[in-house]
């Protein structure tokens, strides 16, 4: 078993202020410095960075793998590719074996969030379905009915319908996180409920 990286937990127990820190960074790592002025921590914009980069390792270890089980199990070709999995935290698959000749259809997108004010746990992936073809997600609230969303309307386009969220755990593995989002995932993209999204009009 995988255990989740220091880093990563520390990232995502400590997210908006590490993201915070991150974009300071960016501009002037001095100003990083100086507000660790005084607490124990010498370079402390190389221990931002140096958590940031194995947080953004562990992250990417976990979608590219399921990416590929999802690949694997539905046949939805994984679109992401590593660097920007690692960069941005989420991975998309076409719900379809290859890209649609009209580069337009279903997208599968699961992402790691952080945890927020209603979350047990450290964090969640959320996964959802956006139609890149309409502006609407008529058809995919009528399938997928649970609203889950209405918290998250910050994070998910118009476009795009949250079908399901599970909970990151601190003392989760990595490979424990990929099988719980895996059975639930089953749960949710049942035969019938892919007959109903890919149903002709």
């Amino acid at each position: 078993m995988t255990k989740l990286s220091k880093s990563f937990v520390f990232y995502m127990k400590n997210f908006e202020t590490m993201q915070a820190l991150n974009e300071l960074d960016e501009e002037n790592e001095d100003e990083i410095n100086a507000l660790f002025e005084g607490s124990g921590f010498k370079n402390a914009s190389d221990m931002v960075d140096s958590v940031t980069e194995v947080a953004n390792q562990t992250a990417a270890s976990i979608l590219l793998k399921i990416g590929m089980e999802v690949d694997e199990k539905y046949s939805f070709k994984m679109i992401s590719r590593f660097n920007k999995i690692k960069e941005n935290w989420f991975v998309e698959n076409w719900m379809y074996k290859k890209r649609p000749e009209t580069k337009n259809g279903y997208v599968l997108s699961i992402q790691i969030c952080s945890k927020g004010d209603t979350t047990e746990g450290i964090g969640f992936l959320s996964c959802s379905i956006y139609d890149s073809r309409k502006k609407d997600t008529a058809l995919l609230e009528k399938i997928f009915s649970e609203n889950i969303k209405e918290e998250y309307d910050d994070i998910f386009g118009k476009n795009e319908w949250l079908i399901l969220e599970t909970v990151i755990l601190e003392e989760d593995s990595e490979e424990k996180i990929i099988e719980d989002f895996m059975v639930k995932l089953s749960e949710v993209l049942t035969q019938d409920n892919l007959t109903k999204l890919f149903a002709k009009p």
